[in-house]
C-alpha cells in the first residue's frame, strides 16, 4: 500500500508548528546568505521560501487541511494566494509589509530565482523585504518561539 507524505495522524498544531520551524530555519539562512552582486538567485529562493512556509504555516493553524496546503491546485507556490487566505483568516500585517510581500510572488511564482534572466524588466531586489519577512514570522508566530526571528 502507497503511503501519503502526509499521515493523517499527525497533528494539525504540529503541522503548522514544523511548517513555521522550518521559515524560520529559511529565513535564518536567508539573513546570513552570502552577499553577491543583486540579484542574489540563492538569497530570493531562501527570503521566498520563508515567506511560503511561514503563509502556510499560519493557514494550517487557523484550520485549512493540509491537503489544501500541498495541492498544487489549491496553492502551490503562489504566495498572494496565500497571502490573501491569511489575511482574509485575521493574519494582520501592515500595508506596507503587504505590498512588500506581494512583489515576491512574482519572483517566486516565475521561479526566475532558479534559472537565469533573460529578459529586461526592472528587478526588485530581496534585500528590500527584510523587514517584510521578519514581520510576517513576528505576525504568524506572535509568542516568537524560535530565537531566530530577528524584527526591525
Amino acid at each position: 500500500m502507497k503511503r501519503g507524505k502526509f499521515s493523517k495522524e499527525f497533528p494539525q498544531n504540529l503541522r503548522s508548528h514544523e511548517f513555521l520551524r522550518l521559515a524560520h530555519s529559511f529565513y535564518e539562512a536567508y539573513l546570513n546568505c552570502i552577499e553577491l552582486m543583486p540579484p542574489n538567485p540563492p538569497k530570493y529562493f531562501l527570503g521566498c521560501h520563508a515567506v511560503e512556509l511561514a503563509l502556510k504555516s499560519y493557514l494550517l493553524s487557523v484550520g485549512v487541511p493540509i491537503e489544501a496546503i500541498v495541492n498544487t491546485r489549491e496553492y502551490g507556490h503562489d504566495i498572494g494566494k496565500l497571502l490573501d487566505d491569511a489575511l482574509n483568516k485575521k493574519l494582520i500585517l501592515s500595508q506596507a509589509d503587504i505590498d512588500h510581500i506581494r512583489r515576491l510572488n512574482e519572483v517566486h511564482s516565475q521561479f526566475w530565482n532558479r534559472y537565469p534572466i533573460e529578459w529586461g524588466v526592472p528587478i526588485y531586489i530581496v534585500d528590500q523585504n527584510d523587514s517584510a519577512i521578519a514581520h510576517l514570522l513576528k505576525a504568524v508566530d506572535p509568542y516568537q518561539r524560535y530565537e531566530a526571528l530577528k524584527c526591525n
